[in-house]
């Protein structure tokens, strides 16, 4: 499972603090901090979670053929790809194919959880 928290630097660090401390063990497989609700809504678009949701079902084996799947530009999925990648929601592995690499695709977890502080 991926966690998606809502939290600053200072929560995050302080937390973090907390936990080690307190010898907590992290349930999760990923933990992803964001700033602000506004800045998660940006990462997780309807478009970027359909992709999440092809790469998981149907295992493309390039961005060339996710793009085929999903019927968007390729420099659109490249683009979509980096960001999730970097957040780190998707794992690119890239491999030779004869003379050509080709970026493979895997998603971190089955699901996804918000949480968002009151």
């Amino acid at each position: 499972m991926v966690k998606i928290v809502i939290a600053d630097r200072k929560t995050v660090l302080r937390q973090t603090i907390w936990a080690v401390e307190h010898k907590i063990e992290q349930k999760e497989d990923l933990i992803i901090y964001i700033e602000s609700l506004e800045a998660a809504r940006k990462l997780l678009t309807p478009e970027r979670l359909k992709m999440l949701g092809v790469i998981k079902r149907e295992k493309p084996a390039s961005l060339y053929a996710l793009a085929k799947i999903m019927g968007k530009d390729f420099r659109a999925i490249h683009r979509d790809v980096g960001i999730m990648s970097d957040a780190g929601l998707i794992q690119k592995k890239t491999y030779r194919q004869g003379k050509r690499e080709r970026t493979g695709l895997g998603v971190r977890a089955k699901e996804i959880t918000l949480t968002v502080p009151i």
